[in-house]
């Protein structure tokens, strides 16, 4: 009886990852119309899942003071989260935003133990990226 209820308990906590991601895929909106500098990025998850991201560098004479990595909610893409971060690269900070697997022009479909990994692979990215300064 036991591992019966142990059955139905995993089964059920692997079926409501569906319900915590709202993907939204594809971009209406890229930092340029804000008039913004970026860079589109590609990173790599360890199970080989492509990811795609946007880099904001320091805006240009402005003094590097850190990094920020913005990972968005759970609904929509990067399109709709680039608010929070915009005003960033002219105060100083470089900004790394990701787009989670199943998101944007991200590919897979999100799962909690998968978003994990895309995570690591932002944090692979800035260390191993010569154009992020202050590490």
């Amino acid at each position: 009886m036991k591992l019966i209820g142990i059955f139905v308990l995993i089964l059920s906590l692997t079926g409501c990852s569906s319900m915590l991601f709202y993907p939204e895929h594809g971009l209406p909106f890229t930092p340029d119309k804000a008039r913004l500098q970026y860079q589109d990025v590609n990173l790599t998850a360890a199970d080989g899942t492509r990811l795609h991201g946007w880099w904001l560098p320091v805006k240009e004479g402005v003094p590097v003071k850190g990094t920020v990595l913005h990972l968005h909610g759970n609904g929509g893409n990067l399109s709709w989260h680039l608010g929070g971060s915009w005003w960033l690269p002219e105060q100083g900070y470089q900004v790394l935003m990701i787009d989670y697997r199943g998101y944007g022009q991200s590919q897979g479909e999100p799962s909690l133990p998968a978003i994990y990994q895309d995570v690591q692979a932002a944090f692979d990215w800035l260390n191993a990226t010569p154009q992020v300064q202050g590490k």
